[in-house]
C-alpha cells in the first residue's frame, strides 16, 4: 500500500512539474509575440566606431594604393592667353606603364572651337594630335608635336593626383560624392612658374580618387582644371598613333 501511494505522489509531482514547464513555455511565446507587435526588440550591441585617419595617414594610403590605369572627364577654364580665355572640356584615360595619357578634347579659344584626339607620351614628351573639326581644319591624320598643340605633356601630368609633391596638406573632411564616401584633401606644389592648389577626393574603402580639382596662379596664369574619374584599374592600354610624313 506504501508503495502505491509513493506512485500515485510521484506521478502528481511530475504532472505539476509538466503542467508548470507548458505555463512557463506559453508566458514566454505570449511575450516574445507582444513584443514583436509592439516592435520591440533586445537592445543591440553598438559598433565601435573607427577613428578619423590623419591627413598623413591618408596621404600615405593613397600613395601606396595600386593605380595602375584611369579613365576620367575633364574641364578647363585657363587665361594664359591673355585676352583670350581657353575653355577645354572632353573625356580621356591615362596608363602608369607606360605612362601616357589620352584625350578627346573640345577646345574653345575666344570664339573659334576645334575637336581633336591627343596622345601625349610622358617618357619621351612628344604630344601626337588628329583635328576632327572643324571641317576646314581636318587633316584625317596623326600629327608628331603639331604647331597647332596648345597643350603639352606638363599640362596633363597631373591627371595622376600628384600627392609626391604635395606640401601644407591639410584634411578638409569626409565626404560623399555620387554615392561614395571620400575623404577630401588639399595641398599645394610649386611648377615652374606657377603655385598649383590641389583638392583630392579619394575613396575612403581602397584610398582610389575619385576627383581632383586643380587651380594654378602664376604671374601670366590662371588655371581652373577638374578631373572626375569615372573608372580606375580596368585594364585599359593606349598605343602610340602611327603618323604618316
Amino acid at each position: 500500500m506504501v508503495v502505491l501511494n509513493h506512485r500515485k505522489q510521484v506521478k502528481q509531482v511530475r504532472k505539476g512539474v509538466q503542467a508548470s514547464a507548458r505555463i512557463s513555455f506559453l508566458v514566454f511565446m505570449l511575450s516574445a509575440t507582444l513584443m514583436a507587435a509592439a516592435g520591440c526588440s533586445l537592445p543591440a550591441q553598438s559598433a565601435t566606431p573607427r577613428p578619423t585617419p590623419t591627413v598623413q595617414q591618408i596621404l600615405a594610403r593613397a600613395q601606396n594604393a595600386r593605380l595602375t590605369d584611369e579613365t576620367f572627364t575633364f574641364s578647363m577654364d585657363d587665361n594664359t592667353l591673355d585676352p583670350a580665355v581657353i575653355t577645354a572640356n572632353g573625356t580621356g584615360k591615362a596608363t602608369s606603364q607606360p605612362e601616357r595619357i589620352a584625350v578627346t578634347m573640345n577646345m574653345t579659344i575666344a570664339d573659334e572651337t576645334d575637336q581633336s584626339d591627343q596622345v601625349f607620351d610622358v617618357a619621351t614628351g612628344d604630344t601626337y594630335m588628329k583635328i576632327t573639326a572643324p571641317p576646314s581644319l581636318v587633316t584625317n591624320r596623326w600629327e608628331k608635336n603639331p604647331d597647332a598643340a596648345l597643350l603639352t605633356v606638363g599640362d596633363w601630368q597631373e591627371v595622376f593626383p600628384p600627392y609626391g609633391k604635395l606640401s601644407d596638406v591639410t584634411l578638409i573632411g569626409s565626404e560623399r560624392l555620387n554615392g561614395v564616401a571620400v575623404w577630401h584633401i588639399q595641398g599645394t606644389f610649386v611648377d615652374g612658374k606657377s603655385t598649383k592648389i590641389s583638392d583630392i577626393f579619394v575613396r575612403q574603402s581602397d584610398y582610389l580618387p575619385v576627383q581632383q580639382h586643380l587651380y594654378a596662379t602664376g604671374s601670366l596664369l590662371t588655371i581652373d582644371m577638374t578631373y572626375k574619374y569615372t573608372a580606375v584599374n580596368s585594364g585599359i592600354a593606349i598605343d602610340i598613333p602611327i603618323t604618316i610624313l
